[in-house]
């Protein structure tokens, strides 16, 4: 049988909590993984899931700026 259980608190599977605390204008510098088309996208989507809007730009031939700007 078992057991059930109240008031368990969900554990922390986050690792992109940050960009929630991102304001307005503040950006980041990620490296580059696979192309640089596809790490954009991936960070995009990142944003997207949190209603957030961000831009890209590859800034040298191994990293990638993300700025939010909403």
């Amino acid at each position: 049988m078992y057991e059930i259980e109240n008031d368990i608190p969900l554990p922390n599977r986050t690792k992109f909590g940050f960009l929630n605390e991102l304001k307005v204008g503040q950006s980041f510098v990620v490296p580059i993984i696979g192309s640089a088309g596809k790490t954009q996208n991936l960070w995009t989507s990142r944003f997207r899931v949190r209603n957030i809007k961000c831009t890209t730009q590859k800034i040298d031939e191994n990293n990638i700026r993300v700025w939010r700007i909403k």
